[in-house]
């Protein structure tokens, strides 16, 4: 497997590979997320490459796409009860179910970790949905430890 920079050639392959992450919610939160259409896919990855405080790497086998890792770095200034803090935030990770157990996501956290090494950045974070216990596994295995729950109350 190989990894790089996503760039904005490269947004039929992110488009490709969102179904992925995105039906997995669509399916558990039906209310929440709808599923997900290639055309608006590829127009939410075109907003990926113009801030520059995000940071799209794809994984490929033998030329093919096979996951994504979308990054956004955050700065959030000191306050007066609360000290500055620049964290990177794993805001999805996309994997082919065919290539799922093998390593690979393992891999691209791991560049993901890189790259806030990189930038001199310390915390990586990231959310997981609760209905999803095989992510919350994984992220758990690759050194991640819950800091707060987020609790939702839904009033119909």
């Amino acid at each position: 497997m190989d990894i790089r920079r996503a760039t904005p050639e490269d947004l039929d392959a992110l488009a490709s590979l969102r179904p992925y992450v995105h039906d997995i919610h669509a399916r558990a939160l039906p209310d929440s997320f709808k599923p997900s259409q290639r055309d608006a896919a590829r127009r939410d990855a075109e907003t990926w490459f113009g801030p520059p405080n995000v940071t799209v790497l794809l994984a490929t086998q033998d030329d093919e796409p096979i996951g994504y890792l979308r990054l956004v770095v955050y700065d959030q200034p000191e306050r007066e009860l609360a000290y500055a803090r620049r964290m990177l935030y794993v805001d999805q990770i996309a994997l082919k179910d065919t290539v799922r157990g093998r390593g690979h996501g393992k891999r691209l956290l791991e560049a993901g970790v890189g790259l806030a090494r990189e930038l001199g950045i310390d915390i990586v974070e990231l959310d997981v949905h609760h209905f999803n216990a095989d992510a919350r596994a994984f992220f758990v295995s690759q050194g991640f430890a819950p800091s707060r729950e987020r609790l939702v109350r839904v009033l119909k």
